[in-house]
């Protein structure tokens, strides 16, 4: 190619996207005979300048991040006049390239991509680093149907000062499509902000649109910032309720609204693929892979799929399968006794007082509660939080008794059976009383003066 750039060890093959700050190719290393990604300084920023700087703490992130779902970093030059990283190449295509080929993805597929990129981010923020480009360009989906997080450019540590302005242009964001209103603002961003992404990203692949996109920036960004996205039922009928509920909850304006960490979207995500029989990642994204021809589809397994009624049954009931006493079953492992449903049934016998909840519970296990349209979490006769937005609630392992009371509704009472690090997902409606009926006015009766009056 004409003008080839030259880096030691390796021959470039072609180059695959530009930017303000940074150069993209695919090559080859010389010694392994391995296919790589060059990732350089554009040719007009040197290195001592201050837009060089995030490229060689991207090196030294990657350098901290070993992760199975991370590109890892071969090496890293500096030069008098350049500096580039090699990278790990990824057998694949990038999320964005599959949304643009697919439109939309099957809802395992969709989940499966989801966990892996929040497992992944929540390895991320573990180390204390957000992301802050978390956009379908930088997500590569293996032909063996894993996910690669990559483009570190952004990434600032907690410590750190975020890096300069003018780099946003050099970031998958071409618009701000995928940026959290904070990070619109400008203003300090946090693991939550990674997580709005998150649900950009996620209500796109269900629904094959981004939820505030407009026909220009400045109105995008307005959407962003102030307006709700659009029901994912305006173009997805058939998605159960809870996908709606978990976007949703990413896409709230406000931090504090949003899932406060990994864990909790964690739960809600772990008990959708459950309802579709727990498919590996390779079993429910190979088929997305195999329609965009990207695999061969005589060898790509099709995910076991329930009839379309019994998804709804179990899925818009929020992820609670009844069967005997009612089970609940989250990871194969969690079962749900249910001894009273709407205020009848057997008297549950609550804890005595001295079995109080721990603080900091050795070997906890996690209890996320949602019901509607709220209610008080009672666990061991102890008022622990208040839905619909309640904290996970650590719990030693062993027998424990939740009740959600509502001053309008039946009490509803579970007892749990909880295994040491087991994430649990109680989802519950009130049992609210119907608002009474108004009889239909009658339109040829008389008004009740009509045979009072004067002449």
């Amino acid at each position: 190619m004409a003008n080839e750039p030259h880096f030691d060890g390796c021959e470039v093959v072609e180059k695959l996207r530009s930017g303000p700050a940074t150069d993209w190719y695919l090559g080859r290393q010389r010694s392994l005979g391995r296919a790589v990604v060059i990732k350089a300084l554009s040719p007009n920023v040197l290195p001592e300048s201050p837009f060089a700087g995030p490229l060689g703490q991207e090196a030294k992130l990657l350098a901290q991040l070993q992760h199975k779902n991370i590109v890892q970093l071969y090496e890293f030059v500096q030069r008098p006049s350049s500096m580039w990283l090699v990278l790990e190449h990824v057998d694949g295509v990038t999320l964005e390239e599959l949304l643009e080929k697919n439109g939309s993805l099957s809802i395992p597929a969709c989940v499966a991509i989801a966990q892996q990129l929040v497992a992944t981010l929540g390895y991320v923020h573990s180390r204390g680093i957000v992301h802050r480009d978390v956009h379908p360009k930088n997500i590569w989906v293996s032909r063996d149907g894993d996910i690669k997080l990559t483009n570190f450019f952004l990434a600032a540590e907690k410590s750190a000062p975020p890096p300069p302005e003018l780099l946003e242009a050099d970031s998958g964001f071409e618009s701000p499509s995928y940026m959290s209103p904070e990070q619109l603002l400008g203003e300090a961003t946090d693991p939550r902000s990674d997580l709005f992404s998150v649900g950009v990203i996620f209500y796109e692949m269900v629904t094959g649109h981004r939820p505030f996109d407009a026909s220009d920036t400045r109105t995008t960004t307005q959407r962003i910032r102030h307006e709700p996205p659009p029901a994912i039922s305006r173009f997805a009928s058939d998605v159960p309720p809870v996908i709606e509920r978990i976007a949703l909850r990413s896409l709230q304006k406000l931090p504090a609204d949003r899932f406060q960490n990994i864990d909790e979207m964690l739960v809600m995500l772990d008990a959708v693929l459950a309802q579709y029989g727990n498919p590996t990642p390779r079993d429910a994204i190979l088929p997305e892979l195999a329609r965009a021809g990207l695999v061969d589809p005589t060898t790509t397994p099709l995910p076991s799929r329930m009839p379309m009624d019994e998804q709804r049954s179990l899925l818009g009931r929020a992820l609670l399968v009844y069967a005997a006493c009612s089970v609940l079953v989250v990871g194969g492992t969690l079962m749900i006794r249910d001894v009273s449903r709407q205020g009848r049934g057997p008297h549950i016998e609550q804890p005595k007082p001295h079995t109080g909840l721990e603080l900091a519970p050795a070997n906890a296990g996690f209890l996320s509660c949602i019901a509607r349209p709220w209610a008080h979490v009672v666990v061991d006769g102890q008022q622990v939080a208040t839905t619909p937005f309640a904290a996970p609630i650590p719990l030693r392992p062993g027998t424990h008794y939740v009740r959600f009371d509502h001053p309008k509704a039946p009490s509803e009472q579970r007892v749990l059976e909880v295994a040491p690090g087991q994430r649990i997902l109680l989802d519950i409606d009130m049992q609210m009383p119907a608002p009474p009926v108004e009889p239909e006015p009658d339109l040829m009766a008389a008004p009740p003066d009509a045979g009072s009056r004067s002449p």
